[in-house]
């Protein structure tokens, strides 16, 4: 049945560009139309495999769970953008442009922070008053 399909949509592909070429054949020339068609058919075939090639990429990460046609929106790694949002960003395909980066920043307590710092000054005097005692001891 997959290739009954496949058959199908050939025939299809190959009727409609033979009804394009015979609209146009008189106002492009015909190595202008083929580059054309070509084009299109070279997008035609990574759009179709695109999918494919990014599942299994992320497959052999370890993400199994990873589909691309789903297309969810995941905090600081993906957002669904519209083509109008992408267009009034002058057309800008950068990530950066639309996820925002996690702030990887290590959050400190500052009351936590200076109670540390008060112990170790303690620690630092009663060792400084040992040393001392030593050398005392020491000089007589």
């Amino acid at each position: 049945m997959i290739d009954n399909k496949k058959a199908q949509e050939h025939g299809e592909l190959h009727r409609m560009i033979w009804s394009m070429a015979n609209d146009l054949r008189s106002s492009v020339d015909g190595w202008d139309f083929k580059q054309y068609v070509l084009g299109i058919l070279f997008y035609r075939y990574i759009s179709e495999n695109f999918e494919r090639y990014v599942d299994n990429g992320e497959s052999e990460a370890g993400e199994s769970n990873f589909v691309y046609a789903n297309r969810e929106e995941k905090e600081y790694v993906s957002k669904l953008v519209s083509n109008y949002k992408i267009g009034e960003n002058d057309y800008n395909l950068s990530v950066s442009s639309y996820v925002d980066s996690e702030d990887t920043r290590e959050v400190i307590d500052i009351n936590v922070l200076n109670k540390e710092i008060s112990e170790i000054v303690e620690k630092e005097q009663i060792l400084r008053d040992e040393i001392n005692k030593i050398i005392a001891e020491i000089e007589v």
